[in-house]
């Protein structure tokens, strides 16, 4: 009675290890097929190679940008710009005033004031939002804090 049972047993593993192996057989000559008729150990060394190159080119990629984050700090990125009349009611607000900063607010302020005669150009330079050598203006200050 045990030996049927057995049999039965024994021929259904014979069938199910039949599919998985037919299925595997199946996969490596698709493998096979689209590798050019190569060994798959031909194949499996060549994807084991483009793996370790893409995970170096990622790590390359990594610090690359990792780099520029920390230089981007230092672009020049932000501005402000503030209209002013520097003389009361006499010319209007033709002057003017330009922020020029960075993320880690430094940069330079350029103050372009209209006269009869001409315009006349000054800059200061900024460190940390406040300037550097030289106190800046009402006017200079509120460019500044626009441009942040």
């Amino acid at each position: 009675m045990l030996f049927p049972f057995l049999g039965a047993l024994l021929a259904a593993w014979l069938v199910v290890a039949s599919y998985v192996i037919w299925k595997i057989r199946k996969s490596q000559n698709q493998l096979l097929h689209t590798s050019g008729k190569q060994a798959i150990e031909d194949v499996l060394n060549k994807i084991i190679k483009d793996i370790q190159k893409t995970n170096s080119d990622i790590i390359t990629a990594t610090k690359s940008l990792n780099e520029l984050k920390l230089n981007s700090q230092y672009h020049l990125c932000k501005t402000g710009v503030v209209h002013f009349n520097p003389f009361g009611h006499v010319a209007g607000k033709q002057s003017f005033v330009v922020a020029i900063l960075d993320r880690l607010q430094n940069g330079l302020v350029i103050n372009f004031i209209y006269t009869h005669e001409g315009v006349r150009v000054y800059t200061k330079k900024i460190k940390s939002g406040k300037g550097q050598e030289y106190d800046l203006s009402a006017e200079e200050k509120e460019a500044v804090i626009k441009a942040q």
